[in-house]
Parts: structure tokens; sequence; C-alpha cells
């Protein structure tokens, strides 16, 4: 029995909301305590009678007595339907249930000793695309070129000239190039998709033509997929309730695995909601008032408090998903659980708004070592009513201000540039979420390790400019339009408008050249 009591010692440590239905001799008093409060069940204490001692005592000293190993399952099946007698009459809500007290219970905490930063090997002649390829390989590119490709041979059909214009197979490099120009539009945002294609003022002549014309362009982005389009066909033709982020789940198993791997977190972490803006037909559509967008798919987000690394996410698709949370937990304290489920036992110190905080999910956080820090509802259950008189008018915020900001500076990075333009299908709206967040955590990753990021004496490079860089190493010169010495190399000194650019006729009159690129920089003006 020592060897049950340490497996069920062992147990209790490893969950908080553990009880242990034991009638040995020593731990009566535990087990009837614990079944009469929460259960309200009368318990029998005739187990450690004299009677029954004596009883045992006569089936020792049997002529043929039972092997030990025999004993112990006979003693382990009675205890296992004793103890499924008493569990299937407790009511679980009041095991969570709080007690409040005036005194303050010091406990020890874990200290944090994990390094945070960068988890991966990047070499010292490392660009914005190394960084970039961290997430998004080659790999991940093929498996677009393979789907896309097939997409569009699945819509164009038997008859492809009555659905679409003339249409050839796309390539790796095409593919790279066609997500550079849209990082580009991004940058030089127009208010219509054919105006980048414009030669009449007041649009400027971009170099994006030299790489794609508007038909192939707009080609790649209607047929651009994610998924197997079999699995996609199977999956619409079964009567079974299919996944509804179905054409984009394999990259977003990728890109979390990646987001994990290639970062540690460090000692603060946040968790809060974002928004990928989304105003079209679909089930999962959020309304939500208090944030700047208010119309969209909802992502729960956990990042470094600091620095705003998205580390972990995942994407809210309806009550019909989450009927598996039980009543007491709720949908909120089981989203904190999950994205946290790989941070358990470090000393991390967790930040969230008045949306989560409750004593059930903090009491829950403590037990892994995780230290929460939040807003309350003190209208909430699980709350004392006299703790609202207790707190205090203008309550001291500024430790928590500074750490709850790690999503919303990443949303706040993340709309600066943003490429994804309206859709019809709501999944693009993710996928170009998910190259948004790819993007935003390989410029953190380079703050880390480059020294271009913030130096005093040094001029900081941005955003903006790595997202230029990325975009220029992804286009590589590409042109559709036939060989691939027609380079279409970019200056981003026009593009940043740092320099004027005026047409100024040539000595005959004829064609109108830019000053600047006379000066020898920039680029001829068409």
């Amino acid at each position: 029995m020592a060897t049950r009591r340490s497996c069920r010692a062992r147990k209790a440590r490893q969950d908080p909301f553990f009880v242990s239905f034991d009638d040995s001799d020593d731990e009566e008093d535990h087990t009837d305590a614990i079944v009469q409060e929460y259960a309200n069940q009368p318990v029998d204490s005739s187990s450690g009678s004299e009677s029954d001692n004596e009883d045992f005592e006569e089936d020792v000293i049997e002529e043929n007595p039972p092997s030990p190993m025999e004993i112990e399952d006979e003693i382990g099946s009675e205890e296992d339907e004793e103890a499924d007698s008493h569990t299937s009459d407790i009511d679980y809500t009041k095991l969570f249930t709080p007690e409040w007290s005036d005194a303050f219970l010091h406990y020890p905490l874990m200290e944090f000793e994990d390094e945070s930063g960068p988890n991966v090997a990047i070499p010292n002649d490392a660009n914005a695309l190394t960084y970039f390829q961290l997430y998004w390989s080659d790999d991940v590119i093929d498996l677009l070129v393979k789907n896309t490709n097939a997409y569009a041979e699945h819509i164009r059909g038997p008859n492809p000239s009555s659905s679409c214009r003339e249409w050839y197979p796309t390539t790796r490099p095409e593919m790279k190039a066609f997500l550079g120009v849209t990082l580009l539009m991004g940058l030089l945002k127009l208010p219509r998709l054919e105006d980048y294609w414009q030669k009449s003022f007041p649009y400027l002549k971009t170099q994006i033509p030299v790489v794609f014309s508007k038909t192939r362009y707009e080609q790649l982005k209607r047929f651009l997929h994610v998924s197997d389009i079999a699995a996609d066909l199977q999956a619409t033709a079964s009567t079974a309730p299919r996944d509804k982020l179905m054409k984009v789940r394999p990259l977003i198993k990728h890109c979390l695995e990646k987001f994990k791997s290639s970062f540690k977190l460090a000692k603060n972490i946040t968790v809060d909601e974002a928004m990928i803006p989304y105003k079209g037909r679909w089930s999962i559509k959020q309304y939500m008032k208090d944030k700047p967008t208010k119309w969209g798919i909802k992502v729960y987000v956990l990042a470094d408090a600091l620095t705003g690394y998205i580390w972990n996410f995942f994407i809210y698709v309806g009550k019909a998903a989450a009927q598996g949370v039980e009543p007491v937990e709720g949908l909120c304290s089981r989203a904190v659980l999950d994205l946290v489920d790989d941070c358990h036992y470090k000393g991390h110190v967790l930040f969230v708004d008045n949306y989560y905080t409750s004593p059930y999910l903090f009491e829950k956080l403590f037990y892994y070592d995780i230290y929460a820090t939040g807003t309350a509802r003190v209208n909430r259950s699980g709350y004392p009513k006299s703790l609202k008189k207790q707190l205090p008018k203008k309550p001291a915020r500024g430790y928590y201000k500074h750490y709850m900001r790690g999503v919303d500076r990443g949303d706040q990075l993340l709309a600066l540039y943003g490429s994804g333009r309206k859709s019809k299908k709501a999944w693009k709206r993710i996928f170009f979420y998910l190259l948004e967040s790819s993007i935003l955590n390989a410029y953190i990753l380079e703050g880390f390790k480059s020294d271009r990021h913030a130096v005093r004496g040094r001029e900081k490079r941005d955003l903006k400019e790595f997202r230029s860089e990325l975009a220029s190493l992804l286009i590589d010169g590409f042109s559709s339009k036939g060989s691939r010495s027609e380079e279409a190399t970019f200056d981003f000194l026009r593009l940043n408008c740092s320099l004027p650019h005026l047409p100024v006729p040539d000595n005959k009159g004829k064609k109108n050249d830019c000053k600047s690129w006379k000066n020898g920089y920039g680029s001829p003006w068409f």
C-alpha cells in the first residue's frame, strides 16, 4: 500500500484538483472530509474497525494464501469501484469555488531562468530573406505552387478557354515574385488593384508591370490555393462536419510549429485577441466593439510582452467547436490554458485583461508556475462581495500597461503595411495574416541578431525598410514577360520619396526623363 499511496501523492501533485478516495487507516479522516464537503455523501467509517482487521488477519493465515500481486489487484479493483461510486455524485463546480480571507499568504515563486531570443542558428551575413525563410522555406513555396496549379486545372476543367484566359503552370520563382509584388503593394497603397498598371497622371508608374502583367497577377491571385484539392472535394462531399479552416489548415500548422521552435519567450508574456479584417458572409465572423477592427475573424494570440513576437495562436471558429469546454472553465479560460500549454513550470508572468481574469484561471495557472496579472470584473462569479469596496479609485497600472501591450504592438505593426486586399474568400484573409505575421516575427528575430534595429548613433532599421529588402529579394529580377534578362530592378529611393522626381524634357523635347534619374538616382520617367 505504500507504493499505491506514493502514486496517489504524485497524481495529486500533478493535478491540483485530484481527489483521492482511499480507505486506508492513515488517510481515513482526509478522505471523509473531502467526500462530505463536495459530494455531501456519508462515508462508511467502518473500514478501520477492529473486526475488519481481524478478518484480514484470518485471511492471511489461510493454508493457501494468495500471492501479493493477487492481493494488490483485489484491493485496487475495490478502490476503483468505490471511487467510481463516490465521483459519480460529486458536483464538480464546488471543487473550484475559492475561499477568500483577509490574510495575505506568501508562496515561494519559481525564478525564470530561460534565455529569451532566437532559438535557431542564423549566419552572420543573414539578410531579410534569410529570416523570412525560417518560417516560409522553399517547401512552403513548393506546396503553394503544387496546389495552385492543381486548383487552376480543376477550375478550368475540360473547356479552359471558356473560364479564363490562357493559363500556364506557375513555378517557384514566379510564386516568390508574386509574394514580393504583394508586399510592394502594401508599401505603396493605391485605391484599386488596376492602378498599379496605370500609365497616366496622377499615378506614378511603378516597376510592378515589369514583373507581372495585370492579367498574370490576377490569375495567380485567383488560383492561389494552399490545401490539397482532392482532400477538399472529399470533405465537401462527406456528410460529417468539416473543418471550417481546412483550406488553410496546412499553413496554420506549419506556422505554429515554426513560430514556437524559432524563438524562446521572455519572462513576461501576454494573451489577447486580434482581429483579421473581414466583412463578408462567414459563420465564424465576429463583432468586437472595442477593437479598431470591429468586424472580422477573431484570433487568440500569445505574444512576447515587450517585442510583440507572435508565439502561439488559434482562430476562433464558433461555439460548435467549443462544446467540449467544461462550464466551470468557460471559453476564455480554456483559450488561455491552451495557449500556455507549452509554457508550464518555467516561471512566466502572464498579463491578461478583465475578459480573462477569474479566480479559477489564476489558480490553475499558479499550479503550473505561471503567475498571472490582470484587471478584474468584480461582478464575475468567484469574487467576494466586499472586493468592490476595497478596490482603490485609481489603481496603479503602470507595470501592467507596460507589459500588456504585446499583442497590441504586433497588431499595430501588422496594420502599417498590410498587403491583404479585399476578397470574397475569407480563408485568403487568413493566408495573408499568416504571411504578415511571419514577416513580423522575422523582423523581430533580426532585431536580436543584427545591430541595425536600435543602436545609438545609427538610424534605426524599421519594418518598412525590412519589407522593402524582402520584396526585392523575393522578386530577384523575375519577369513574367519572357526571359529573366529583363531585370526588374527596384530603387526604393523613388518609392520612399526621399528625392524629388519631376519630368524633365531631353534636348530634342520628345522624351521626358526623371530629374533624379539624370543625376544618377532612381529610374527613367515613362
